[in-house]
Parts: C-alpha cells; sequence; structure tokens
C-alpha cells in the first residue's frame, strides 16, 4: 500500500531520494510513467517515487507535469507527499511548488532544501554549498543550469506571489499548527542533521508533515516519522566488471573521471559528432568503436565513456549542433540518447551487469533504450551515490545501476564505489 509519494524532476534525484527509504527496509519504485495506475503496483510498493524529467522544463510546463500528476494520487487515504527538490536549488523550484501546492489542493508547505552532509546548509533563508553562498559557488557556472540566486523565498516568488516565512533555529516553535488561508511555503533553516530530525519531529508533532519539500536530507527523516513495514534487502553482485559513463557537465564530475583515467581506466572520449549524429550510429566507426570498448571491458574489467572532458569541449560541441541546426536546448537529450544506444549494445555484446553513470540526463537516455519500466534502489554507497536494480522487459537488461548526481562526492569517489563492488560480489 503507498505510504508516500514522492515528484523528483530528474532521475538521480529521484534514486538518491528513493533509496532513503529503500536502505531502511522499505519497498521502493521509482519510476518516469507518470500514467501508472495504481492497480498495476505491486502491493509491498509504500514509497513511489516520481521523476517527471522537468528540470529543464519551461517554469509553466514544469507546473503543469507537476500538478496533473499530484492531483491523480492526492486522494489516497493516509498517503504523504514530498516534492523533491535539488539540493542547490537548480531547475523549476518556483513552477513546481506551485504546481504541487495548486495540484494537491492545500495552501501550505514547508520547506527544508538543507543536505548538511553534503555541505548544503541554509541560515537566515540563504542557501549555502560549503559555507559559500550559493550564487557564489560552482553551481553558479553551470553551462546547463546556472543558480544565480541564494535567497530562497526570492526563488520560490519567481513569477509567484506565496507569503514565505523563514524559520530560524532560535524560532522554531514559533511555528504553529494553525492552516494558512493564504498560500504559503514555510522555509526553515538548517545547518546540521539534529536540526533535520529537530524539524521533522516539530512538523509531526503539529500534524503539518503530510505535504513537505526539501531534498535527499529531509526525506530520509520522513523515513523514521512515516509508519512502513520495513524488511531487510539483500544484495549481491554477480561479477566485477564495470562500465563507467559520464555526461555530467558539472566540475566535480570532470574531476572525478580525471582521477579515474590517472588510476587505470582506459577511456573514451566521444566526439560532438559521435555524441550528435544519428548516422555515427549506423556507421563502421561506430560497430568499430563499439566492438572496440566491449572488448576494452572483458580485458581489463574497467572502462569509462565520456562525453567531455573539458568545459573548451563544450563550446565545440555546441558550435557543431549550430552548424548542423541541432537545437541547443535540445543538446543534453540529444547526447543522452546517443551514448544510451551505445551503451545498450555494449550490454547486448558482452552482458554487462554493473554500471556506472553520472549525471541525470545520462541516466535517463540509458534507461529509454533498456525499456526500463522502473527502478528498485538498494543501497546507498555515500551521499548521493546510490545502487539500484534496472526492472525491464527484458532480462538480461535487469543490471545494477550505481548511479551519482553531477555535484556529489569527492574526487575518489570511483574508489569507494569498487569497494563496494568487491565487498558485495558473489
Amino acid at each position: 500500500m503507498i505510504r508516500l509519494i514522492i515528484i523528483a524532476d530528474d532521475f538521480t534525484g529521484a534514486l538518491d531520494t528513493g533509496v532513503q527509504f529503500s536502505k531502511k527496509g522499505i519497498s521502493t519504485l521509482v519510476t518516469t510513467n507518470m500514467n501508472i495506475e495504481l492497480e498495476n503496483i505491486k502491493d509491498q510498493i509504500e514509497v513511489l517515487v516520481f521523476d517527471t524529467e522537468s528540470r529543464h522544463d519551461t517554469k509553466n510546463i514544469a507546473f503543469y507535469k507537476v500538478e496533473k500528476l499530484v492531483k491523480r494520487f492526492k486522494n489516497i487515504k493516509n498517503c504523504y507527499f514530498y516534492k523533491k527538490t535539488d539540493s542547490t536549488l537548480r531547475g523549476n523550484i518556483s513552477g513546481e511548488l506551485a504546481g504541487f501546492i495548486e495540484g494537491l489542493g492545500i495552501n501550505e508547505i514547508s520547506f527544508i532544501p538543507a543536505l548538511p552532509q553534503n555541505g548544503r546548509t541554509t541560515k537566515d533563508g540563504y542557501h549555502y554549498v560549503n559555507d559559500i553562498l550559493l550564487e557564489n559557488s560552482i553551481f553558479a557556472k553551470d553551462p546547463l543550469n546556472p543558480t544565480r540566486e541564494s535567497y530562497i523565498p526570492k526563488i520560490i516568488n519567481f513569477q509567484n506571489d506565496f507569503e514565505c516565512e523563514i524559520y530560524k533555529k532560535s524560532n522554531f516553535f514559533d511555528f504553529t499548527d494553525i492552516v494558512s488561508s493564504e498560500k504559503k511555503i514555510n522555509i526553515f533553516d538548517c545547518v546540521s542533521n539534529k536540526d533535520l530530525i529537530e524539524i521533522g519531529n516539530l512538523l509531526k508533532g503539529k500534524n503539518k508533515l503530510k505535504y513537505t519539500s526539501g531534498c535527499a536530507g529531509f526525506a530520509e527523516i520522513l523515513s523514521d516519522l512515516i509508519e512502513f513495514n520495513k524488511e531487510k534487502i539483500s544484495l549481491k553482485i554477480s561479477n566485477d566488471k564495470l562500465l563507467m559513463v559520464c555526461g555530467s557537465v558539472n566540475q566535480v564530475s570532470l574531476e572525478q573521471t580525471k582521477y579515474a583515467k590517472n588510476n587505470g581506466y582506459k577511456f573514451y572520449t566521444l566526439s560532438p559528432y559521435e555524441e550528435l549524429s544519428t548516422d555515427f550510429i549506423n556507421s563502421e566507426n561506430y560497430k568499430k568503436l563499439l566492438d572496440n570498448i566491449s572488448q576494452n571491458i572483458d580485458k581489463n574489467k574497467r572502462f569509462l565513456i565520456e562525453s567531455l572532458d573539458s568545459y573548451e569541449k563544450i563550446k565545440l560541441t555546441q558550435s557543431f549542433a549550430s552548424k548542423n541546426n541541432i537545437s541547443l536546448d535540445n543538446l543534453g537529450i540529444k547526447i543522452a540518447d546517443n551514448i544510451g544506444y551505445l551503451v545498450k549494445d555494449i550490454i547486448d555484446n558482452i552482458k554487462l551487469k554493473n554500471l556506472v553513470v553520472f549525471g541525470g540526463d545520462t541516466l535517463i537516455g540509458i534507461m529509454s533504450k533498456l525499456e526500463c519500466e522502473g527502478i528498485i534502489p538498494l543501497d546507498e554507497i555515500l551521499p548521493g551515490v546510490v545502487i539500484a536494480r534496472v526492472i525491464s522487459k527484458i532480462d538480461y537488461y535487469n543490471i545494477n545501476i550505481i548511479t551519482k548526481a553531477g555535484g556529489f562526492g569527492n574526487v575518489d569517489v570511483i574508489n569507494n564505489i569498487e569497494k563496494f563492488i568487491d565487498k558485495k560480489k558473489e
């Protein structure tokens, strides 16, 4: 029976939120199918996580997707609702919170965007990354989805008109159980996991836990505050061949792939033509590349495919797209599509069982080619690094997939992933 519905705007975000429940033995399903019917969901699923793929949409389209989705499920008895947002406030925060409120037919939600264990904190209504104002962090330089504002009420009220009330730690207990008669968002300061727990207990005590929003940090608190059935999930990995795929443009991911290359990973960097041309997939050069990568994985057990190795490569790719009449708005989707075909064909070639993917767009491109019907999160290797099982119509696509949101993890994150695989090997 569904006890909690979570709405995320990208696949990696959906997974790193869903895993907060599955790692505690709570049966969780992540899906991109927004038309899924409740009768088609197994009875034991208690947490249903939707990826609306709306991070790069316009504000209005993002609003519509969220509003339409939650409206379908708002009458489920004893069900909680959580609007998952990016921990660095990228995407359509304004439109999606508005869609969440309108679709559920409510006036008030509480917003707790902090993820203290990864350096995302909120103070006096301003959001920080490692004690640097968000607008001055590396996320303000994201080439596809920059965040240029730190003050949360201003982000929320971009083209909206909500009352925003900031609750600092010193006035948490001024929070009232009276329901607002106006559209209102309660924003909570938070600098530690202890603060997250305190906020969760406060909302539960005031009977205001049913409709909340934030990132994976507060989601983990919900896993202890809502009554769930819990059953230990076992995980075994049958072989240690590993394909790492990076389509993220985040500087953190670029440093992590550079580390992998400097520590023994064979690799291939796709050219703009290989990333974007439909002709390449049907060419002899594509077949040669496919065979070469497949043989490398068989021989070396580790291989990296990357869409770029520097910010300069982004300019080359954009230039190629412009010369070939490819819309820059759809650049990420087109690249993810070509990478998806390549990864699928590698799996077909060597029956690969373990895949590591950096970047939400890349992940969705791969999942679409694997005829993915859903993903079952299994465990959290590190904050933001999740291992899950693909659920596909085709049995040998039911692989282990390890995902990482672009800005998460230390430079040597691949070492942690490999140690985890070694520990779980049968």
